[in-house]
């Protein structure tokens, strides 16, 4: 009898496992149905502005691994979602939702789960330079930032003490000697932020040097693509030269120190602003007649990937203010039709790369991201607004 009753108990957990990953498997081919079918530039902006909002409390999870079966395994043993990886996806909604300018009940709903209200910091302690991210987009929702420095503070003291002997910072403390492109998009616009709010310069120059020495380190002299990490002993770069994400990664950092330099800040603007047009120039050979990017920048085989896509439109968004030439303009909104063309019917922005394994181990999920659903929308939004004033001065 007992026999039995584990024989039945272990073909319904396997029946169980089977079927958990057979419905995502159907899900995913069902959520396809009908993607890119868009008829109105407006239905598809309110379409990815609606969902973005409704992420932000209950976003889809960005999977640990790459595995399609047995998911449910993976579930239950913790493998299947991280609260770092996750704390980037809020922060690109929050990002996102900020460009809108719609307030909605559902942002402060969000900071009450995330900051204790008296003490005016994270509720659950940081785990790693990925959420100085979510500390800098969670500064656009703040109307008086001076009461929530213990929470800056305390993302700064986190970055501090990854701090190496020669003034970069780690990605992660178990490899002491390695410097990843993440970490510039992660604490870089967090670093200015802060030293512009609370008037502390040394972390602006902190910042300044992350780019500068990564520039130096890890970035082809020929043209401005930077390899996914470097050695800071043997000064060997690691991973390859041009991996989408890592590229967005460095855009990211790039984009966001130049939005928060102060103006009296004028060698480090000219600075940021000769990158942007180097990197913009770089990119754009590898633009697809379709407008996107593929997940290798310079491997015209690789595939496609949406992450990619949406910050090079953003980059060079950034390009066309800075030197006012309209082919800059022009790859910006190339960028933003092809994403369109991405999106599914419910709005989600579909074919972005996973979550990256390690150096050189690149995912081969393409999915729906958060992160970059909430950096579209704020793709979209800039985009207009630049060409309405571009178009009122000619």
């Amino acid at each position: 009898m007992i026999v039995l009753t584990l024989l039945a108990l272990t073909t319904l957990t396997l029946y169980f496992i089977i079927g958990i990953d057979i419905y995502f498997y159907f899900r995913e081919i069902y959520s396809r149905i009908g993607i890119g079918r868009w008829h109105s530039r407006t239905v598809w902006e309110e379409k990815i502005n609606t969902i973005n909002r409704k992420w932000l409390l209950d976003p889809p999870i960005v999977k640990l691994t790459d595995q399609n079966r047995h998911i449910a395994i993976d579930k239950l043993n913790g493998r299947y979602k991280s609260n770092v990886i996750q704390s980037w996806q809020e922060a690109g909604i929050l990002l996102g939702q900020a460009s809108t300018q719609q307030s909605s009940q559902n942002i402060q709903q969000y900071l009450t789960l995330k900051i204790d209200p008296h003490s005016k910091t994270w509720k659950a302690p940081i785990e790693q330079v990925d959420q100085a991210l979510l500390a800098y987009a969670i500064s656009y929702h703040l109307e008086y930032p001076e009461e929530y420095k213990n929470l800056f503070d305390d993302t700064l003291n986190f970055i501090l003490k990854l701090m190496g002997n020669d003034g970069t910072i780690m990605y992660r403390s178990f490899l002491p000697d390695v410097r990843f492109v993440d970490t510039l998009g992660f604490i870089c616009p967090f670093l200015v932020y802060y030293g512009k709010t609370f008037n502390e310069p040394q972390y602006i120059d902190l910042a300044i040097k992350q780019l500068r020495t990564y520039q130096q380190e890890a970035s082809l002299e020929s043209s401005n693509l930077v390899s996914h990490a470097y050695d800071i002993q043997t000064k060997v770069p690691l991973g390859i030269y041009g991996w989408g994400r890592g590229m967005g990664w460095y855009i990211l950092g790039l984009l966001g120190m130049y939005k928060e330099l102060p103006d009296n800040r004028f060698d480090d603007i000219t600075f940021i602003k000769g990158v942007i047009i180097k990197t913009s120039e770089t990119l754009l050979p590898f633009q697809n007649k379709n407008g996107g990017f593929n997940s290798m920048i310079p491997l015209a085989s690789s595939r496609y990937d949406s992450s990619i896509t949406c910050l090079a439109g953003k980059l060079f968004l950034a390009a066309f203010q800075v030197s006012e030439n309209r082919k800059f303009l022009e790859a910006s909104e190339k960028c933003i039709n092809r994403l369109m063309g991405v999106t599914r019917k419910t709005g989600a922005i579909d074919y972005c790369q996973g979550d990256t394994k390690g150096i050189g181990i690149y995912s081969n999920t393409f999915d729906v991201m958060p992160f970059t659903q909430g950096l579209t929308v704020q793709l979209v939004q800039d985009y207009k607004f630049i060409r309405q004033c571009s178009e009122s001065l000619v």
